[in-house]
């Protein structure tokens, strides 16, 4: 589709005079996002425009469907932060090791980023509990020191980008970290983070070391010697409750009697002084712990064990703190300490290492807290303060927290319930800071970037290329500061330029794991005669599908995931457009969920036709249900017969034949479901079509190819 924007005060048209085309890339539910232009002649394409910071619409949640706490803590996590749907990937996050989740993880995750229309500025990936906290890279990295056998969860996301050099081998565990920079001197030197920029010492940078990542971060661990659940579920609201608040308290600097792990003591001082200079109150004292204060914003110490539960010391929400020692993120020995008490404790972030590391730049610069308190989101104030390529270490809890941040004040006046044909946005974005300015405004439909300009810009979005129905609807406004504090305004857009809408609802709404949940979705208003296709989505994966204008079908809560589990329906029509309904929450109690017998229903395989890029790999879903709620397995019984189909645990990865990249390329997957007695469902098969970027719609429809022959005959619903 293409959705025209105007950044001018009237209907200039494209490349008029307020400015030329730039690509960005809206996203349906169905993840078949195409590529459109948009006319936003202030988004220059440089790295002074380009800079972030954090916020919801920079990260991504990494969500395994086959764990029931990753589901659980990633909905809460999304709830809590606002993170769109369109931002959420569910895959299982880990792989067997590094070169299998280069294989695996890396397409799957780049592949939906660019079909989400969502890489250009996915800066931050979440992965919440529920796996692993390491997978072995043994032989890869050099070191002078203990052999590198182990990268942390969150690093291997980090590292992402620079994937291939990795696994060339002989990358040497020192390589710096090209984000970090060694000096707090002023927070006007501090730089937001940019997944799209190259690194070089700290700024942006074109020279052949340059370096682009991710900044990883593990929400919680909740195997032997991590978090409980719950422990986690109060750290990501507290953390979130946190952002803004600008707490009143003091960071702790600590100087221990173990001289190794309290080196960072030299740089004490001039952190202190930085945070004093910045208006906030730190100390560096003598001893393990603050004992006696109450108002820890940060606590720095160096030590085997700080044995914080039960100390005399109480950390505020949003701190954070980290005690430097070799086993403190090596969940799989009781040896040392583990930065799993700090959350305990009412952290919101800590860092440790997954083995023996070599020391130094593996831990976080004291810096590291006057870069929060400057007001950097803590993910980006940790990443920036770690000064090595710290494959072994694990960035541990809520990146997003920002209690220091100073957002401005962004408003929607005069916004219609519902729009069709133009829609005119003129947002107020009001700086917070008393010498503050704004330095640009953007506008999120869906989760996807489709405009930015300059204050005071009115933006004209031609609503008629969006499906008809409920839209996420953002504007974001970046103060001129370099650290880009965010403040924004969302609404539910509702467009109606076809007269079609869908309503969906859920019997009961509210339940448990174990609860079989009914989902009726029907196409309403005009054509629904025309309607080919009706899709169960959430989160944009596939729950169900059915052809024609009605759906019914039982999904267990074990499937949806504890949590608020939203859930949208999608129309299809022969026309090639589509409706979709807004999303419904279904609350969900993370109890239950207990071993059954297996029902005597036999499951059901859900078809449902799809179209691809052609040049990238992506998810493809395979859903399956059954009426008793039992859990059901998936085995593909025939196809793809050009594509490429991997597994890797619940999750399939399909990538293009070579051919796709020049013209479009039909296949099919059929499956069956099979519940834990043996029964098994009819087949059902999924049609796929891979579509070259050349010959993907333009304007107006929603799909990315254009012809229209993928859906006859129609996929069906295996039973």
């Amino acid at each position: 589709m293409h959705v025209p924007v105007s950044t001018g005060n009237g209907d200039a048209a494209p490349g008029a005079a307020h400015g030329t085309p730039v690509p960005a890339r809206p996203r349906r539910l169905t993840r078949a996002a195409s590529a459109l232009a948009i006319a936003a002649g202030v988004c220059a394409a440089t790295t002074a425009t380009a800079r972030a910071g954090g916020g919801p619409e920079n990260a991504v949640v990494v969500v395994d469907p086959a764990s029931a706490e990753s589901l659980y803590l990633g909905h809460l996590y999304q709830a809590a932060r606002g993170i769109p749907a369109s931002n959420v990937v569910h895959m299982p996050a880990v792989a067997p090791d590094f070169a299998a989740f280069a294989a695996f993880q890396r397409p799957a995750l780049e592949g939906e980023l660019a079909r989400r229309g969502i890489a250009d500025h996915a800066d931050i990936v979440v992965v919440p509990p529920g796996g692993p906290f390491f997978m072995p890279m043994p032989g890869l990295v050099s070191t002078p020191c203990i052999v590198v056998n182990r990268i942390s969860t969150s690093s291997a996301y980090t590292f992402m980008p620079i994937a291939d050099e990795v696994l060339a081998g002989g990358m040497f565990d020192q390589t710096p970290n090209r984000y970090y920079r060694a000096v707090f001197d002023s927070a006007d030197h501090e730089l937001a983070f940019d997944s799209q920029t190259a690194w070089f010492a700290g700024a942006p940078s074109t020279v052949p070391g340059a370096r682009r990542y991710r900044i990883g971060f593990m929400l919680g661990y909740t195997g032997e010697r991590g978090n409980t659940v719950d422990e986690i579920a109060r750290m990501i609201d507290r953390s979130a409750r946190a952002d803004h608040t600008r707490p009143d308290g003091t960071f702790y600097f600590m100087t221990t009697a173990d001289a190794v792990r309290s080196y960072r003591r030299n740089r004490f001082p001039a952190t202190v002084d930085a945070i004093r200079a910045l208006g906030g109150r730190a100390e560096a004292l003598d001893g393990t712990l603050p004992l006696g204060r109450r108002d820890a914003l940060g606590i720095l110490t160096g030590i085997v064990d700080p044995a914080v539960a039960g100390a005399d010391v109480a950390l505020l929400p949003g701190a954070f703190a980290d005690h430097l020692t070799s086993y403190a993120a090596t969940f799989d020995t009781s040896s040392q300490g583990k930065l799993s008490q700090w959350i305990a404790a009412g952290a919101s972030g800590s860092l440790g290492t997954v083995e023996e590391p070599c020391t130094g730049g593996k831990f976080p610069d004291p810096e590291l807290h006057a870069r929060y308190f400057a007001g950097m989101a803590l993910g980006e104030a940790v990443f920036r303060s770690v000064s090595w390529t710290a494959f072994q270490s694990l960035f541990y809890g809520d990146p997003l927290t920002q209690p220091f941040a100073v957002p401005p004040r962004v408003e929607l006046p005069g916004l219609p319930t519902e729009v069709g044909g133009r829609l005119r946005l003129a947002p107020r974005a009001t700086p917070a800071r008393p010498d503050g300015a704004i330095h640009d405004v953007t506008v999120f439909v869906d989760g996807v970037r489709i405009a930015r300009g300059a204050p005071g810009w009115v933006f004209d979005v031609d609503t008629r290329a969006l499906d008809d129905g409920h839209h996420d609807l953002r504007v974001v406004a970046r103060d001129a500061h370099p650290i880009r504090a965010q403040g924004r305004a969302r609404a539910a857009l509702v467009v109606n330029n076809h007269g079609r809408w869908v309503d969906v609802a859920v019997e009961p709404r509210v339940g448990d794991r174990d609860t079989r949940f009914t989902v009726t979705a029907r196409s309403m208003g005009l054509d629904t005669d025309a309607t080919m296709q009706l899709e169960l989505v959430q989160n944009g994966r596939v729950l169900a599908a059915a052809a024609g204008p009605v759906l019914t079908v039982q999904v267990a809560g074990d499937v949806l995931g504890a949590g608020r589990a939203a859930v949208q329906a999608v129309a299809r029509y022969r026309d090639r457009r589509s409706a979709v309904s807004a999303p419904l929450a279904v609350e969900v109690a993370f109890a239950g969920g207990a071993p059954r017998p297996a029902g005597p229903g036999a499951p059901a395989a859900f078809g449902y036709a799809v179209e691809l890029p052609g040049e990238t790999a992506a998810l493809l879903d395979l859903p399956a249900a059954d009426p008793d709620g039992d859990p059901v397995t998936v085995a593909v019984v025939d196809g793809p017969a050009a594509a490429t189909l991997t597994r890797q645990g619940s999750a399939w990865l399909v990538a293009p034949p070579a051919a796709a990249a020049a013209a479009p390329v039909d296949d099919r997957v059929t499956f069956v479901a099979v519940d834990p007695g043996g029964a098994r469902s009819a087949p059902a098969t999924v049609r796929l079509r891979f579509c070259p970027a050349r010959d993907r719609i333009a304007g107006g429809g929603v799909r990315f190819c254009r012809a229209a022959a993928l859906w006859l005959p129609w996929a069906g619903t295996g039973r």
